[in-house]
């Protein structure tokens, strides 16, 4: 159509610029032996985590560059909605971007008053106002040890844990040190509830069932897993003062007041452009337009090949999550619009469409087809880790890339698939 356009960019010194800036960000992060942090040379940096560890960061910046030069090549386009953005090729040397930008078509009207559809008013609420301000300080809440030591609903429990099935040790069943959310029901039923009431230094013996609705090897099955609590924390959310304003980067709010008043301004504004999108998608698929528009200045598509597998309800998938990307990351939740972690969102993207995974990156990383990453395809899982550990979930997206809970600095996000952790499993669940 020739409202659609197709635009390929390739960065290869911004590109280098980009990795570069990624860099400087990188080692300010990590720890190297014989360096202090920040002090790591580029190359002993990259021999140790990998020019890939960068990747994330100046897709990041990269995209940007790339979408500017993409709109200065090609004046005549005048975008109406956010392009979408695929990855076609990246390496050390350049990376590859193509755009898909719509524009306004050349319509020929005919009568399009009185039409009948009324137009939606944004509105936010009081109600609305406080809850995206306890989230602010949920983000920002601290940890801190708890005097007493015993285990309530809402404590963060660091735990040791091993377990064990037929009597013999749970395969990514243990870890230590491990940061668990009482109340977040992040591992199977019966975990948490058995914790609470003990305190630090017990050690406590859990007798479980794995639910039957788990993955096919361990579903109704009995384990056993023993527990020791290292520590138990309290969280505590910061008071609405000036520090706070600060570290939410809102220099010119001194108030809780000027605080309401700015939130509100932000979720209204949001609100409009949901209002504005969900009008023009009315408005375009309303059956009065065929007594309001003439012609449509298109051209027909040319006619694609057609792959032999039918990939429409992954794309349904993958379009369902990538709607939820720039909301929070939390630890242990499952909401994909307040917050969830990693494998929150993977189980509650997929529970849309009908679809039971596990709540942990474990179960996940073991159900459904176990898939080779030549044979990946959109709407596939991919489960990352390390040492006999799974750690992360994701879902591919396609073009080399992920949708993802990432951590709670940046939310919900896409990224390349290949992240700093290695790629343990690959599973197909539908």
């Amino acid at each position: 159509m020739k409202n659609v356009h197709e635009i390929e960019i390739k960065l290869t010194s911004d590109w280098s610029k980009c990795l570069d800036n990624a860099f400087k960000k990188k080692v300010n992060e990590v720890k190297v032996d014989g360096f202090r942090k920040g002090t790591c040379p580029k190359e002993i940096y990259i021999k140790k985590f990998g020019i890939e560890s960068l990747y994330m960061d100046a897709v990041d910046e990269a995209v940007g560059i790339a979408y500017k030069k993409a709109l200065d090549e090609n004046k005549e386009i005048t975008p109406v909605i956010e392009p979408k953005v695929d990855v076609k090729n990246i390496s050390e040397k350049e990376v590859e971007f193509k755009f898909t930008i719509i524009s306004k078509p050349e319509i020929k009207l005919g009568e399009y008053k009185n039409l009948g559809i009324k137009k939606e008013e944004a509105k936010v609420t009081k109600k609305e106002i406080e809850d995206e301000i306890s989230k602010m300080q949920d983000r920002f809440a601290d940890l801190i040890v708890k005097n007493d030591g015993i285990i309530e609903e809402g404590n963060t429990a660091i735990i040791d844990f091993k377990g064990e099935v037929d009597g013999a040790p749970l395969e990514g069943g243990s870890a230590e040190n491990y940061s668990l959310e009482i109340g977040t029901h992040s591992f199977i039923p019966g975990f948490e509830d058995g914790l609470v009431g003990h305190k630090t230094g017990d050690i406590v013996t859990l007798n479980l069932k794995f639910p039957e609705d788990y993955v096919e090897n361990l579903k109704g099955k009995d384990v056993t897993f023993e527990v020791k609590i290292n520590e138990v924390k309290v969280r505590v959310l910061p008071e609405i003062n000036e520090d706070f304003f600060k570290d939410l980067g809102y220099e010119d709010v001194k108030t809780k007041e000027e605080l309401e008043s700015k939130v509100k301004s932000e979720l209204l504004k949001e609100k409009e452009q949901v209002v504005e999108s969900t009008n023009v998608f009315e408005i375009y698929h309303s059956e009065m337009l065929k007594d309001v528009l003439g012609e449509i200045d298109e051209e027909e598509p040319e006619p694609e090949e057609v792959e032999e597998i039918d990939l429409t309800f992954q794309e349904s998938v993958v379009n369902f999550a990538l709607q939820f990307v720039g909301n929070p990351y939390v630890m242990g939740g499952t909401s994909l619009t307040n917050g969830a972690d990693c494998s929150g969102f993977v189980q509650s993207v997929f529970a849309n469409f009908g679809i039971s995974l596990p709540r942990t990156t474990y179960g996940q990383s073991v159900s459904g087809d176990s898939v080779d990453i030549e044979d990946i395809r959109i709407g596939d899982i991919i489960s990352y880790g390390y040492d006999g550990y799974v750690t992360h979930s994701a879902l591919y997206i396609g073009n080399g890339t992920i949708v993802h809970a990432s951590i709670p600095e940046l939310g919900i996000r896409t990224d390349t698939m290949y992240l700093t952790t290695p790629i343990v499993a690959i599973r197909r669940v539908m």
